[in-house]
């Protein structure tokens, strides 16, 4: 949506805490904030969705989204954790398939989707990614090109991923889209397998 022009705050209104983002208005597609707001308010897991606040319309060059602050707290991802949220992402697919007639998003393409992977420089997590993706395409079915296409949130990384309050909750819905699923979940075992085989290091330490 704003790429890198994006700048954040935290400020309090009243006894609430609030957190910001400032997006110029070009470009910007309220229907993410849209999508978000209606998976806060219907879609019921055990991960939650932040809850959006409203969008302040104040100056003519930026608009900025407001969201509930979470006071993020520290969260290790284990083979537990990573088969729950497996399963959290599985019901957040099978809500927005069985809801998509109610859902307005734009349609983008897997295939330059999530990552602009030509821009990315040439590393062995890029080819590992690259293939752990092909290999979803290729050999899971129906995660090939011929998938049934959903609203999707496409940004499904574990860094937007929030422990607080004692629940998951998941950010940043700037890329959601009806989209390929295959991309969603490729994104989810890369980041998370980049998770967990940093906390198995690191308990070895």
């Amino acid at each position: 949506m704003a790429g890198n022009t994006s700048t954040y705050k935290i400020f309090h209104q009243g006894k609430m805490k609030h957190f910001a983002k400032v997006v110029p208005v070009k470009g910007f597609d309220i229907s993410s904030f849209a999508f978000q707001n209606y998976l806060y308010h219907n879609f019921n897991s055990g991960l939650k969705i932040c809850k959006p606040i409203k969008i302040v319309t104040e100056k003519a060059n930026e608009i900025e989204l407001v969201y509930e602050y979470l006071q993020e707290q520290e969260w290790h991802m284990t083979i537990s954790t990573a088969s729950a949220l497996g399963r959290y992402l599985a019901e957040l697919h099978n809500f927005c398939h069985e809801k998509m007639h109610e859902i307005s998003l734009p349609n983008k393409t897997a295939v330059v989707a999530m990552g602009k992977w030509n821009e990315i420089e040439d590393s062995d997590h890029k080819k590992i990614a690259l293939n752990i993706r092909k290999s979803i395409y290729e050999n899971l079915k129906p995660y090939d090109k011929d998938q049934i296409r959903i609203p999707v949130h496409r940004d499904f990384k574990m860094h937007n991923i929030i422990f607080a309050n004692g629940d998951y909750n998941l950010i940043d819905f700037d890329f959601a889209a009806i989209d390929n699923i295959g991309i969603e979940i490729a994104s989810f075992i890369v980041t998370g397998k980049q998770k967990l085989c940093y906390e198995i290091g690191r308990a070895h330490v």
